[in-house]
């Protein structure tokens, strides 16, 4: 399993580095009907609330928000529109002048004067829109050290949508992945040499309609309004009291957290309430209160109060909040002595100083809390460390194809008597002579109780106007384990991709080669896509 999970985090970790043209860039890899995919997520800096913009020219333009982000990719909704997204072009943060964005705005949400044009306008609107993407993998690492741990992945990848059934806002989502491993050998009775990994991530039928009393998800649901609740098997119930005002319940089954798997041992309820004010590029703020009961039969597994917020104020200012209170009772407060507890808290903050400086700022705490699951866990072994981190970045635009980056973080853990610090700087530069050249140099640094080291990292890339991408990165990562003052030196030589086919049709590929102390091989990464 370790191998599994070092072989996957590999892979996300080179699919981070495709697109390192600067630290506030990235490259749209999926578009689907509601939403934006890009290639960088925390790793570049990237956090829920931010704002990024697509110049195509002048006055065409697409404004964006990030609503999810996760190690190495980010998801946005798209905030206003002068032309339709491609895969392939560039986002970068910052927004656009605050009338333009307001004429667009006028021009996407006021329907046309004329009558055929609403009778127009009308049909296409309920008219059946079917989205998404079918993609076949091939993932496979060749080890040429002496454990001879090969592993090749095969695998299929949908993601689907269909939009207003039977001319309503009924709506079907589906989004699933299948890996089959493929071991050089077993390590172990629960490790086998080859075995299915399957994970469902959303499967639902739903009503949406902001316009309506009621609506509706039944399926495996997540809500960006709550999404520090996690997945459900189940239903999701919706009253629209207001434009500002909404409230609902939920209830289900909540999937095995390792692998998705549906279960019916941990049943899932709640109920929240959701206010929201305010239109971009003004001033907007959403917020969503959760009370959320986590059980087994009668016993209780986790019982927390979930708070999530966003504000944002045009260009300037982009803030983002959530917490979880956990409410302990019965056995959860024998165990930890107190009725109720804040078990993590995270605050975001973007700031356009001016056109050339901008910054963020970042702090999260949290603390494991006690569940079903490890409820019979000896104190000894139970974590009780409270951790928290405070993260900076600053953004200089040199010239608009000239970009400098600095960031650092100091984490600290209330069990150890040594911080984690970590600490970066890179410079880009576009357009090198070349309409798409890149060339991106950057340096990552850390230290913590254990080891300290550098990473150094140059990308060279051509982005081209059909959506195609090619980037040649070098890079390494050299750590001292301060026990023995041992240097560890590792290496790594990577291409990347990306073709759009007639079609609809879609190529990513990637070929990397490792050498050093702690790796050496081969890694090949393919998918060949269609999008419908």
């Amino acid at each position: 399993m370790r191998f599994i999970l070092i072989c996957v985090m590999g892979l996300l970790a080179a699919t981070a580095i495709q697109a390192q043209i600067n630290i506030t860039q990235y490259i749209v890899t999926y578009i689907s009907a509601e939403h934006v995919y890009l290639d960088s997520g925390q790793d570049k800096g990237l956090q829920i609330g931010d704002s990024l913009l697509i110049k195509h020219n002048a006055n065409k333009v697409i404004w964006l928000q990030v609503i999810y982000v996760a190690e190495h990719s980010a998801s946005c909704k798209i905030l206003s529109s002068g032309q339709k997204i491609k895969v392939g072009d560039i986002a970068e943060s910052g927004k656009p002048d605050i009338k333009v964005l307001k004429d667009q705005t006028l021009k996407i949400t006021q329907p046309p004067v004329t009558e055929n044009q609403q009778d127009q306008t009308s049909l296409k609107k309920n008219r059946t829109r079917i989205s998404g993407n079918l993609g076949l993998e091939w993932y496979q690492f060749i080890d040429q050290s002496a454990s001879k741990l090969n592993f090749s992945q095969p695998g299929i990848r949908l993601s689907f949508k269909a939009q207003n059934l039977w001319e309503r806002p009924y709506n079907i989502r589906l989004r699933l992945r299948s890996r089959y491993n493929q071991r050089q050998r077993a390590y172990s009775s629960e490790i086998p040499q080859n075995e299915w990994r399957n994970r469902i991530y959303e499967m639902y039928f739903a009503y949406e309609d902001e316009q309506a009393l009621i609506n509706f998800r039944f399926g495996r649901i997540i809500s960006n309004t709550f999404s520090g609740v996690g997945y459900i098997d189940g239903g999701l119930i919706q009253n629209n009291i207001s434009r500002e005002f909404r409230w609902g319940i939920f209830a289900g089954t909540q999937p095995q957290w390792q692998y998705s798997d549906f279960q019916t041992s941990l049943q899932k309820y709640g109920v929240y309430g959701s206010y929201r004010s305010g239109d971009y590029p003004g001033g907007r703020l959403e917020t969503t209160l959760a009370l959320v009961g986590e059980y087994h039969g009668k016993i209780v597994s986790r019982e927390f109060i979930y708070l999530q917020s966003s504000y944002s104020y045009s260009k300037y200012l982009n803030i983002y909040q959530s917490a979880e209170i956990d409410y302990n009772r019965t056995w959860r407060q024998r165990k930890t002595n107190e009725n109720m507890a804040l078990s993590s808290l995270y605050l975001s903050g973007n700031f356009y100083l001016t056109e050339w400086l901008s910054g963020s700022l970042s702090y999260d705490n949290r603390k494991n809390y006690y569940t079903y699951e490890i409820r019979t866990l000896a104190d000894s072994l139970f974590d009780h460390a409270f951790r928290q981190g405070v993260r900076s970045t600053v953004q200089i635009k040199i010239t608009n194809s000239l970009r400098l980056s600095f960031n650092g973080g100091i984490r600290y853990r209330e069990s150890e008597s040594k911080s984690t610090y970590t600490y970066g700087f890179q410079i880009s530069q576009n357009n090198i002579g070349i309409k798409g050249l890149m060339i991106s140099a950057r340096m990552n640094g850390f230290s913590n109780l254990y080891t300290y080291g550098y990473n150094p990292s140059i990308l060279l890339g051509q982005s081209f106007p059909q959506g195609h991408l090619l980037n040649i990165i070098y890079g390494s990562y050299i750590y001292t384990l301060d026990a023995d003052q041992t240097i560890h030196r590792n290496h790594w030589l990577r291409s990347v991709v990306q073709i759009e086919l007639p079609l609809r049709l879609y190529l990513n590929g990637q070929y990397e080669y490792d050498w050093g102390d702690d790796r050496k091989g081969q890694v090949i990464m393919t998918e060949l896509g269609y999008r419908f």
